[in-house]
């Protein structure tokens, strides 16, 4: 076993488990095991591994399992040569969207809080008065650009398209958000987005690790999280 190896075996990547009250496991780098059952089976090839010992039966799962990823290998190869694994990730974002969007738009309700406009007019050195709604022309582009070019995929196109008429904005982007999906993801980056506004004190901060914390997601078929998992989860004023 070579140094490397050994090191990130015997440092395991620390993780909080989904699903599990967020509580901390230990995991390893896909990679790792195929390397550790490489090394195995270099073992037996030496003649280092006595056939009647536990390391031998080890050793024989160790081959099944480089056969199963060696097939699983040139499947992927074809798959990306014919294309179909493109195919396959635009069939699941269409599905993503059905889950994260509406058929037809709801009720307005109010969504952003006040504070929300009161943290960006202050990181902006905008003077903000109690009450108006119209804050400044450019608060529209500020909520695009923190909130909804980061709140998942190729979802603020897809507001754009729901939302205007003719060229014109006829309804509210989160009027078009699922309540059970869309909604609650629209919340959650509020928070986040509130949170890194009260930590800085100049736009230019708060901007430079906003993209760190929520970068902006150019490619749609990047999910923030699996489309097979959005079932689990428990949205512009």
């Amino acid at each position: 076993m070579d140094a490397d190896l050994a090191r990130s075996i015997d440092n395991p990547i620390r993780f909080i488990r989904p699903g599990r009250g967020g509580t901390v496991a230990k995991g390893y780098e896909a990679t790792t095991l195929t390397k550790l059952c490489r090394v195995i089976l270099e073992a037996r090839r030496k003649g280092k591994i006595d056939e009647n010992s536990t390391l031998a039966a080890i050793a024989i799962e160790a081959e099944i399992i480089v056969s199963a990823f060696s097939d699983i290998g040139i499947v992927a190869t074809i798959y990306e040569i014919t294309g179909y694994e493109r195919d396959k990730a635009v069939d699941a974002y269409q599905k993503y969207l059905e889950k994260f969007l509406r058929k037809e738009a709801a009720a307005w309700v109010k969504r952003f809080p006040i504070q929300f406009f009161e943290l960006m007019c202050d990181l902006k050195s905008w003077r903000y008065e109690k009450g108006v709604t119209k804050y400044y022309p450019a608060m529209g582009h500020i909520i695009n650009d923190v909130v909804y070019s980061r709140l998942a995929p190729g979802i603020l196109d897809q507001l754009k398209e729901l939302s205007h008429v003719d060229g014109k904005p006829k309804t509210k982007y989160h009027s078009w958000l699922t309540a059970d999906i869309g909604i609650p993801a629209l919340n959650e980056h509020i928070v986040g987005v509130m949170a890194l506004a009260k930590a800085n004190t100049t736009w230019r901060k708060f901007t430079d690790q906003l993209a760190r914390v929520f970068p902006v997601h150019n490619d749609p078929t990047i999910f923030l999280f699996p489309p097979d998992k959005m079932d689990e989860m428990t949205t512009e004023e």
